[in-house]
């Protein structure tokens, strides 16, 4: 498994990429640009401000290595906070779905660092499924004492990604599976990728909070 501090260096690089798109929509964006221009200009700078706070928010716990199991956290929460926050982002298209039914305990982990990291992976499977296609947010128990939190999309396959996220290159949606693979494993938890019938899947799996 690749350390928080190789993570946090391939995160800083992606951190950068979106902020060159940052500044090519704003520079793009002049008096003689028509309205449709500048909402679309707009809509391009919100989108990459918002991934780049979740790649952002990755970075102290990547590094700390302290990072363990001293909270816990309701996969309900969690996953109505990512629906809350996805709405404002926007889907442009996309159908978003949610099941995350109520009593199933807490998971292992900080709140805020599970939030942005599943935030990561749902601003990836969005981008895979515009403009008409579908995500969805799930929490499911897999075990007796484990949760499973899914995000899947039925856009097109990314063959970087599925199979041993340790292999995966270093970039996007694999990116954000590495760096969860590396959190979750100090947790005492898993996160794996597959494709089945025409859909991704990024599954986080997560120890009850006890």
């Amino acid at each position: 498994m690749r350390s928080g501090e190789d993570l946090v260096f391939a995160l800083c690089h992606e951190v950068g990429n979106l902020v060159g798109a940052v500044r090519l929509h704003a520079d793009g964006i002049d008096s003689r640009a028509s309205a449709r221009e500048l909402a679309n200009a707009s809509v391009e700078i919100d989108d990459s401000s918002a991934r780049i706070r979740s790649w952002l928010a990755l970075v102290r716990p990547l590094l700390d290595r302290e990072y363990g199991d001293e909270s816990g956290v309701s996969p309900e929460v969690l996953l109505a906070g990512l629906h809350e926050e996805l709405k404002a982002y926007g889907g442009r298209g996309v159908r978003l779905e949610v099941d995350a039914p109520a009593g199933l305990g807490a998971v292992r982990g900080r709140p805020q660092t599970l939030h942005h990291l599943l935030l990561t992976l749902a601003y990836h499977a969005v981008e895979e499924a515009r403009p008409r296609g579908r995500v969805r947010l799930e929490a499911a128990p897999i075990a007796s004492s484990a949760i499973a939190l899914r995000v899947e999309d039925d856009g097109p396959e990314d063959p970087s990604l599925v199979g041993e996220t340790e292999g995966a290159t270093l970039t996007g949606r694999a990116l954000a599976c590495a760096c969860a693979s590396s959190l979750l494993s100090r947790l005492g938890g898993r996160a794996a990728a597959v494709r089945e019938g025409g859909a991704t899947r990024v599954e986080l799996q997560l120890p009850l909070f006890e």
